[in-house]
């Protein structure tokens, strides 16, 4: 995970170990008040032996007042 605040927004990379968890972290982000607009390019799955880790960028656009 890494994340960059700016003054519009802030932008994060994300990975987690499905689909159902990336759905979940960009539901709860959309949930925040103070957020306007909750952006994703799509997710990217990665299966390594028996492990699987889907990774994802997004970038959230501060509400105004």
């Amino acid at each position: 995970y890494s994340m960059t605040a700016g003054t519009e927004g802030v932008s994060m990379n994300i990975t987690v170990s499905s689909k159902a968890a990336a759905s979940k972290v960009l539901m709860q982000l959309r949930d925040f008040e103070t957020l306007a607009e909750v952006d994703t390019p799509g997710v990217t799955e990665t299966k390594d032996g028996g492990r699987t880790t889907v990774s994802f960028s997004v970038y959230c656009t501060y509400a105004g007042e």
